[in-house]
């Protein structure tokens, strides 16, 4: 809404001198659509970094022990089958 906004006032000061409502409805229609874009762009992203890890997400565990530890489903796949035979020993 906020990026739609500084769209609008930004296309109503780059309008101003020119002659023809046509223009003036084309540039402000295409500054509020690049602006729309890029503000649901900006949305994605930051919603993608916070799943990922790059930005604080505000998730923080009280006791460190009961903090999330991944299952190795690989090695529990592997252990069970006739692929434990093959596995790459280091």
């Amino acid at each position: 809404m906020v990026l739609t906004k500084l769209g609008f006032g930004l296309s109503v000061i780059i309008t101003r001198r020119m002659n023809t409502l046509y223009l003036k409805f084309f540039t402000t229609h295409c500054y509020m659509h690049s602006f729309n874009v890029f503000g649901l762009y900006v949305m994605f992203m930051c919603s993608y970094y916070r799943l990922v890890g790059y930005m604080d997400n505000g998730l923080r565990w009280k006791k460190p022990d009961r903090a999330f530890k991944k299952f190795d489903f690989t090695k529990d796949f592997e252990d069970r089958t006739i692929w434990k035979y093959f596995r790459e020993r280091p």
